[in-house]
């Protein structure tokens, strides 16, 4: 016995193999887990829809090429008519098929069909350049995806270490809880002894409440860097990624004038502006082309039937040369208007490359300051723990208030913070060198000892 299945069982059936391949194919590539720092950044060029979408315009420029290349091709159309008239008229074919078509309709009935081939042969170079100019808008594109894709990497690393710096301050929080929690302790027990006035457990107690706010919001930020690196990587759902990398010292040796070399000969962003400099030079041929003559071959197969024609067909072939006479200037116009773009684009290219320069030494700036900061930040630490060791030795044996270790906490929760924040202020600076440079930033290629990292 056949079955027949229900129409909307089988719509539904193929819904459903259509969906999923592409639930499959949203999954089949999850992020690394655990996360490098290094992989992030590739995951991110990969899923990020912010670049994909960028990406696209690369797909349009390779079209916009497509179609100038398309012009200097043959053009073939087929066209039919079908017509009743009281007078001889003029009728067309429609305008979006090329090449297009016209022809004399008779009174009464008829009925016409004709093949149009044409070819152009000469066009005083406006077709090639057109070409060029596109091509070059294509490599400027280009370019542009690649500047942007640097960008996606370095913001992508910068997310990445917000969690590490936040992970690390969270640690740093967790401590100085734990530390307030021991000294609560020892003060309750030493005021149970009548050894300390109330008001010096009642001081701790406050700054405890105080640091246990600190940790609470350590915790959010934690969970929401983690969101944004989530978002940073493409992932449809913010999740909870387990980082490998650590925020780290390495000293890094760099070079002002190396650097402002490579950035001349590598920054995207330049190479954009010249491209695009190159296709402002492309339109000012094309603009001028329109002074030249315009050659085309045209052959024509027809036929021709009804009420008030004999029925017949044939051919015509024939080449067809044009040249512009008068325009009102118009043409005058549009060479002056792409030379005065390409003026603009001359300038743009000046500023670009004063940008870029900026850039790279900024850049090294940054990352000198940085390192500065954490060599003095790491000793600064290493003072504070001594310091607030030996308040607490002066406190435990009587001979200190016990603000001397509660204010020695403070600093040394303070240098543990100000270390911290320069190791990711100099890890984010050496990127930020990479990518001046035109340099996909990546990993250090060796990590130094890093004495005393908080």
């Amino acid at each position: 016995m056949n079955t027949v299945i229900p129409k909307y069982v089988r719509i539904a059936a193929l819904a459903l193999g259509l969906a999923m391949p592409l639930a499959l194919r949203a999954e089949e590539a999850p992020p690394p887990d655990p996360l490098t720092l290094d992989a992030a950044g590739q995951y991110a060029l990969a899923h990020n829809p912010d670049l994909l979408a960028m990406a696209q315009e690369v797909q349009m420029a390779q079209a916009n090429l497509r179609m100038a290349r398309s012009e200097r091709s043959l053009k073939a159309s087929a066209n039919a008519y079908g017509s009743s008239a009281t007078t001889p008229n003029m009728i067309t074919s429609p305008p979006e098929v090329m090449p297009d078509d016209m022809r004399m309709i008779d009174k009464g009935r008829t009925f016409a069909a004709d093949v149009r081939l044409t070819q152009p042969l000469a066009n005083g170079g406006r077709l090639s350049a057109r070409v060029n100019q596109r091509r070059r808008l294509l490599s400027a594109t280009e370019s542009d995806l690649e500047a942007a894709r640097l960008q996606m990497v370095y913001e992508t690393r910068a997310a990445y270490r917000m969690v590490l710096l936040n992970q690390k301050l969270l640690d740093v929080r967790q401590k100085e809880v734990d530390a307030l929690e021991e000294l609560v302790r020892v003060d309750a027990a030493k005021l149970e002894a009548g050894k300390i006035p109330l008001y010096y457990l009642l001081r701790d107690k406050t700054r405890l409440a105080e640091a246990q706010q600190e940790l609470a919001n350590m915790q959010r930020d934690v969970e929401v860097g983690m969101y944004e690196l989530s978002v940073m990587l493409g992932l449809e759902r913010p999740q909870q990624l387990k980082l490998t990398d650590a925020l780290a010292f390495v000293p890094t040796e760099t070079n002002e004038d190396e650097a402002l070399k490579a950035a001349a000969a590598q920054r995207p962003e330049l190479a954009a502006a010249r491209a695009r400099i190159e296709a402002a030079l492309a339109g000012i041929s094309v603009a001028r082309a329109a002074y030249q003559p315009q050659l085309a071959a045209t052959v024509l197969f027809d036929y021709m039937t009804g009420t008030q024609v004999m029925s017949g067909g044939g051919y015509t072939a024939a080449i067809v040369a044009s040249i512009p006479l008068a325009d009102g200037g118009a043409r005058k116009a549009d060479v002056a208007m792409a030379q005065a773009q390409h003026q603009q684009l001359l300038q743009q290219e000046r500023r670009q490359a004063q940008t870029v320069a900026k850039d790279v030494l900024t850049a090294q700036s940054n990352l000198k300051a940085a390192d500065r900061n954490i060599r003095t930040s790491l000793e600064a630490q290493a003072a504070a723990e001594e310091d607030y060791r030996v308040a607490r030795v002066r406190y435990d044996a009587g001979k200190a208030i016990n603000l001397e270790p509660l204010d020695a906490l403070a600093a040394l929760v303070q240098s543990r913070v100000n270390a911290a924040q320069a190791l990711y202020e100099y890890n984010n600076a050496r990127d930020d060198l990479q990518r001046a440079s035109g340099v996909m930033p990546t990993a250090a290629p060796a990590e130094a000892p890093k004495p005393n990292n908080p």
